[in-house]
């Protein structure tokens, strides 16, 4: 403070002097910015990955038994009723209202649009190994080709798809713990 006031004092203050100074303020700040920022993307790019290596590794040994319990979904209205064997279902997105099913059928990848909420899907599912995993999706971790980590959080690839699923930090501990029992 006690600089700037003499070099205010000392000059006549004006527009152009005024502009300059917050221009040598703002590239002395530019650095240790840049750094900051640099070095928290680099911090969580590091994290992400050794957690995504640690689901990746608890996913490869989640045993393969066949759980003979059909799924049976339902609309809101109860209507319409999806009857689905768990080790065909990849995953289940939300557009809106409704949910979309995605699963394989003869070794294709199909689609099925229930009028349901995804928070309904999920009451209906008792499957351990299918779980909410973002706000938006639900997925059955049997059929996860890979597991990638990012600054952004991790993402996981079902198997016949490209789509990359995103998994929230609050889903990925509950997706963890559930993979570790």
């Amino acid at each position: 403070m006690f600089y700037t006031g003499i070099f205010i004092e000392s000059f006549k203050p004006s527009a152009g002097r005024l502009l300059y100074f917050q221009l040598v303020t703002m590239a002395v700040a530019v650095f240790p910015v840049t750094f900051m920022i640099l070095w928290n993307q680099i911090r969580l790019i590091k994290r992400n990955q050794k957690e995504s290596e640690k689901i990746k590794d608890a996913i490869s040994s989640i045993p393969s038994q066949p759980v003979n319990a059909q799924l049976q979904l339902r609309s809101d209205n109860e209507k319409e009723v999806f009857a689905i064997e768990p080790e065909h279902l990849l995953f289940i997105e939300s557009a809106d209202n409704y949910s979309v099913i995605h699963y394989l059928k003869n070794s294709v990848l199909s689609r099925h649009i229930l009028r349901s909420s995804l928070s309904r899907m999920e009451l209906q599912i008792s499957n351990p190994f299918i779980l909410r995993c973002h706000r938006s999706y639900i997925v059955n971790l049997k059929k996860i080709n890979s597991v990638s980590g990012n600054a952004q959080g991790y993402r996981l690839k079902p198997e016949a798809t490209d789509v990359e699923i995103p998994v929230s930090r609050s889903h990925a501990k509950k997706i963890l713990e559930k993979i570790s029992r």
